[in-house]
């Protein structure tokens, strides 16, 4: 038996309850409005041609997906595992999919910041945001909400990027177009774990190979007196010419170095020969090292003489040892024997003297050079 729908007095602008005979459903109409006071159904599409107002804060979706508003806040939230812009397949009002961008469009107030906040395991953990307050310049901060607040990486608008920390490179290459300056505030440290230093020119290496760093001063001894000229009188026997008369130096990767000297030479009397010789002692040990190639072991001394000289000549003497098979990153220190074929001879640094006020002696200078790894032998 059909019952008919009926509303309580005149329909008006005030909701009044549809019944169904004196049962009573929970659709309520007015000349301006209907109001549904329980769930609403649909298994159809719903079109709306004016606004969609909704006086609850949730959208409820399948599988547990809310789509939230906060009043307190502003703001709109969304419980779900990822948001998705698919520009790709929208066809739009041309029927055209692929010519869409994807946007995604954050658009503050007048002098306020845009942002994206993020959180891990719920804790506060970055922001990145365009500080408007620092010329815009998009910022990353850690720990706070506030652009500008803890930044550790800052790009401005000329593409300049600023790090607060170490910058870590996975890849083999920095690159670019241009000059290429490095700036330090403090110290510039060059380590390349496998000891091989390279310079190129257009991709071509012209430093000695994997050696860049050979021609570097690793260690430099300078001997002179400001009052009294120093002298060392010379023996027949190796000694070392003076506690000072050194050179301390870290090995390079190649582990060869050159060690070379300068003293003066007072010849005294003629037909007089002068040795040197390298001590790795400050009481003299005869120093010995590997030749170039590797293959064996010399000692650091010229044992068939220096310099002969053939009157009483006075000369400012120039010699050279090269010390191979040192041990990379390993501290040595080298001292300069010296000795003379029969008595007597002189070694002599420093100033004038006040019984010769006329004449100045030079330094005396020992140093200790770089070498390449590779080093031709004969």
């Amino acid at each position: 038996m059909s019952k008919e729908l009926k509303i309580e007095n005149q329909l008006d602008t005030h909701l009044k309850q549809i019944k169904i005979g004196e049962t009573a459903t929970p659709i309520e109409i007015s000349t301006e409005k209907i109001r549904m006071n329980k769930d609403l159904i649909c298994v159809e599409n719903i079109e709306v041609e004016g606004g969609f107002n909704l006086n609850s804060r949730q959208i409820l979706f399948p599988d547990q997906i809310v789509l939230e508003a906060s009043e307190a806040q502003g703001g709109l939230s969304l419980e779900a595992t990822g948001f998705s812009i698919l520009s790709a397949l929208w066809t739009g009002t041309d029927g055209d999919s692929s010519n869409n961008d994807a946007v995604l469009t954050l658009f503050p107030s007048a002098g306020q910041d845009a942002k994206i906040v993020m959180y891990g395991n719920a804790a506060l953990q970055w922001t990145i945001g365009n500080d408007n307050d620092d010329s815009d310049k998009l910022k990353f901060d850690v720990g706070t909400t506030t652009v500008g607040g803890a930044t550790k990486m800052t790009l401005d608008d000329n593409g300049n990027l600023t790090l607060v920390g170490d910058l870590a490179v996975n890849g083999d290459d920095i690159t670019t177009d241009g000059n290429m300056n490095l700036d330090s505030g403090g110290s510039l440290t060059l380590d390349a774990h496998d000891g091989n230093f390279i310079a190129k020119k257009a991709g071509t290496e012209f430093s000695s190979a994997n050696s860049a760093y050979a021609g570097m001063i690793l260690g430099y001894t300078h001997l002179t007196s400001t009052d009294n000229t120093e002298v060392y009188t010379l023996t027949t026997s190796f000694d070392v010419i003076d506690a000072d008369g050194k050179v301390t130096f870290v090995a390079p990767p190649s582990g060869n170095v050159e060690i070379e000297f300068s003293v003066y030479r007072d010849s005294f009397s003629s037909n007089k020969i002068v040795y040197f010789s390298l001590s790795d002692n400050a009481t003299y040990n005869l120093a010995s090292a590997e030749i170039g190639d590797g293959s064996s072991s010399i000692e650091l001394a010229f044992t068939l003489g220096f310099d002969n000289a053939d009157e009483t000549d006075d000369r400012y003497l120039t010699g050279k040892f090269v010390v191979c098979g040192l041990t990379a990153g390993t501290s040595y220190t080298y001292w300069l024997g010296a000795k003379i074929s029969t008595t007597s001879g002189y070694l002599r640094w420093g100033s004038r003297t006040s019984t010769d006020p006329d004449r100045t002696y030079p330094p005396f200078i020992i140093k200790a050079t770089a070498l390449p790894a590779n080093i031709h032998t004969q």
